[in-house]
């Protein structure tokens, strides 16, 4: 199981905090994660037209980022540290199959992805605040967890599995100027990571989270 980068995050959010009293930025995110075909090997569960390939689409997913500008408030360039996680699950509508007493047996499974990623960040204001541009990235742990438990499956064909791992990300969002609730926009995340089930088998996870944010000072 990977461990969390919380120590270095931390640091860095301190530091930050350090170099001047800006406000923090707490950024709200609501979305969809759409994952690229996930491929699982040397697995005795797979896919039912037995490839081993999952097509992950619209995960719902929310999350949120905080973001501490280190850069003086005087510029309209930002640069600074950032933090945040995301989820995203898909309830009972991942399809396995697996070969049991010589049969192929179809099981309808649960799958949940958490991940929690930081790194440095840049952001550029236009127009006196009116909107702004923001791309950053750096290194992520993502976990994942699938089960099939369901009283109609027997219990020797259950499982419940889960899997941490290190990975990365870089995402990038316009925001624009909504008045006194914050700024509204647009967010996109590209995650790059694997899992290692136990069960299932092991598979490279690559995906994009697609989300509105909704952005204030802290």
């Amino acid at each position: 199981m990977a461990r969390l980068p919380l120590p270095s995050l931390a640091l860095f959010l301190m530091l930050g905090s350090c170099v001047n009293n800006r406000p923090m930025l707490v950024q709200g995110l609501i979305g969809l994660t759409n994952f690229d075909e996930v491929h699982f090997k040397d697995s005795s569960v797979s896919a039912p037209d037995s490839s081993g390939d999952l097509d992950l689409n619209a995960l719902p997913g929310f999350g949120f980022a905080l973001q501490k500008p280190i850069s003086p408030s005087k510029y309209s360039l930002d640069i600074g540290w950032e933090a945040g996680m995301t989820l995203g699950w898909d309830t009972e509508k991942i399809a396995f199959a697996g070969g049991g007493g010589g049969g192929v047996v179809a099981v309808r499974a649960d799958m949940v992805f958490f991940d929690m990623f930081g790194g440095p960040y840049i952001s550029h204001t236009f127009q006196n605040g009116a909107f702004r541009i923001f791309a950053g990235g750096g290194p992520l742990v993502l976990w994942a967890w699938v089960d099939n438990a369901d009283d109609d499956v027997p219990d020797d064909e259950q499982f419940d599995d889960s899997s941490g791992e290190f990975g990365s990300y870089v995402r990038a969002g316009i925001e624009f100027d909504i008045g006194p609730p914050g700024t509204l926009g647009l967010t996109v995340q590209r995650i790059d990571s694997k899992v290692e089930f136990n069960e299932v088998g092991s598979a490279d996870v690559d995906g994009y989270f697609f989300a509105i944010s909704l952005t204030r000072n802290l």
